[in-house]
């Protein structure tokens, strides 16, 4: 599914197992929750309108495509990034049971929350570890050099 190759790059720390709570109903697809034995997906699915119609592209992911999976989907990441795995504003995961929807950094309503810290021994090498994870390490080594002389100021 589309969440877990999202938490493939942040490690998640949590406390508890994690649990996509009803997962396939918000966004249409969730590990173990095969509609059928077939999976998700026909494999011969052909959209019924837009370009892949007109040019008989099959996309079997499109068949679970739906606007409200869409928001859903968004709703969720944009959730999971800004208040941790919970139900603020819609997230992926359920109330843990105290606390209220704040964006003050504690994320006391998560169940877990997606954090980052470079490897390096030193900032040239924390910056190449950010370059490769944000751009693929298609930032430029000028672009590398104003960074490192921007943070090595402060």
């Amino acid at each position: 599914t589309k969440i877990p190759d999202t938490l493939q790059g942040p490690p998640m720390h949590n406390d508890y197992q994690v649990k996509l709570w009803y997962i396939h109903e918000k966004i249409g697809q969730g590990p173990y929750e095969f509609p059928t034995v077939f999976s998700f997906f026909l494999p011969e699915y052909i959209p019924d309108n837009g370009p892949a119609l007109a040019a008989k592209y099959i996309s079997p992911e499109t068949m679970i495509l739906t606007m409200p999976n869409t928001v859903s989907l968004l709703n969720g990441m944009f959730s999971l990034i800004k208040y941790g795995l919970g139900d603020c504003n819609n997230g992926f995961s359920r109330y843990p049971g105290y606390s209220g929807c704040n964006d003050d950094g504690k994320y006391e309503r998560s169940f877990g929350r997606l954090s980052y810290e470079p490897m390096g021994e030193n900032l040239s090498q924390k910056i190449a570890d950010l370059a490769l994870l944000l751009t693929a390490g298609r930032l430029s080594g000028q672009n590398q050099a104003t960074i490192e002389q921007t943070c090595g100021t402060e």
